[in-house]
């Protein structure tokens, strides 16, 4: 069994991991930055991750 990701793969954890840079908390203080939730929300949302999950979650 190959248990390499695959380029999607890959791809999916980068995008993640981009976002994470750009939009991510680099401290407690900045959970409650609601600016930046609402930055981060909207990029969630325009990437359509969300619709990976079969639960709605």
């Amino acid at each position: 069994m190959d248990a390499r990701l695959t380029t999607e793969q890959r791809e999916l954890r980068d995008a993640a991991a981009r976002l994470a840079d750009d939009l991510g908390p680099g401290a407690v203080q900045d959970l409650a930055d609601a600016d930046r939730v609402a930055r981060l929300e909207k990029a969630v949302a325009a990437t359509g991750w969300r619709t990976l999950r079969s639960d709605g979650a």
